[in-house]
């Protein structure tokens, strides 16, 4: 309660913010414009709140896709890796190196002694489990896939999204003290419209099975809004919930040699990217 509320989207813009509003009573309610499979769009959002002065106490990286193929973003990676990975490692690494999310590690940027820690939330799934390991001889080649490998790719790019999560805590917290926390969580089936670029016979059927067996988003957004808010999980990071229930990931995400290989070939791509297609000054 009283919080300033930054809704960063792709569409949905004024609607979504707009009904926020009605449900809630609250007039702290911001709506503002991102791409998160365009590099020059997630650099232009961050250059707004670094303009703006803004100190984020809690970010929530939530977006995700699941297109039923393969499609290249404006920079010529595949979406997917794109939104569900590496979006979330560039806005990250801006956000933190700019002081938007206060920290002492990146941005020279410390919180005020005494004062909450940001915390970082990912929106992540149990899917990963079971997953392949990182294959970095591929890691960020555009290859063509159908629905199957999609689905696949789906808990693959998860399993990716937590093996980062583990290792940003581990960056941001040197020698176990906690500075910033990070908490990767999975919501459990929920009925949104994930699905909504699938094939007609299949959207169908899973739309089908989305409205009568899965959560409704705002049951399943608890755990988000648990480890955003609550008091209990101050001071701690790397807690992983699924649904309301903490349990560790897979054994992979926690690997600290695919951690260090994962960020510096992130580092990499990214440096790459900003050579290749150089974003507008601000």
């Amino acid at each position: 309660r009283g919080a300033h509320l930054l809704m960063a989207c792709r569409s949905g813009i004024p609607e979504a913010g707009e009904a926020i509003r009605r449900e809630t009573g609250s007039s702290n309610v911001e709506m503002l414009r991102v791409d998160l499979s365009d590099l020059h769009s997630i650099y232009a959002l961050c250059d707004t709140l670094r303009a703006r002065g803004i100190q984020l106490d809690v970010t929530v990286c939530n977006a995700g896709v699941a297109p039923p193929n393969a499609r290249r973003t404006p920079q010529g990676l595949d979406e997917m890796f794109m939104v569900n990975y590496l979006a979330k490692f560039i806005l990250l690494d801006r956000l933190l190196r700019d002081g938007t999310i206060p920290n002492a590690v990146f941005g020279g940027n410390p919180r005020p002694p005494g004062s909450p820690r940001p915390r970082i939330i990912f929106t992540s799934s149990d899917s990963h489990r079971g997953s392949t390991p990182i294959d970095f001889d591929s890691f960020g080649r555009f290859e063509e896939y159908g629905v199957r490998r999609s689905i696949q790719l789906y808990g693959y790019y998860k399993l990716v999204l937590n093996t980062y999560a583990t290792e940003l805590s581990r960056r941001l917290n040197p020698a176990g003290k906690v500075d910033v926390s990070v908490f990767p969580m999975c919501p459990g089936p929920v009925n949104t419209n994930i699905i909504r670029d699938a094939p007609p016979l299949l959207k169908a059927f899973m739309g089908f099975i989305f409205r009568v067996f899965f959560q409704s988003p705002e049951k399943a957004a608890a755990p988000l809004v648990y480890l955003a808010a609550a008091p209990e999980v101050e001071g701690s990071t790397n807690r992983y919930l699924h649904m309301m229930t903490e349990k560790p990931m897979d054994e992979k995400a926690y690997d600290p040699e695919a951690g260090r290989r994962l960020w510096a070939a992130s580092a990499a791509l990214l440096e790459r990217l900003l050579q290749e297609h150089p974003p507008n000054k601000s």
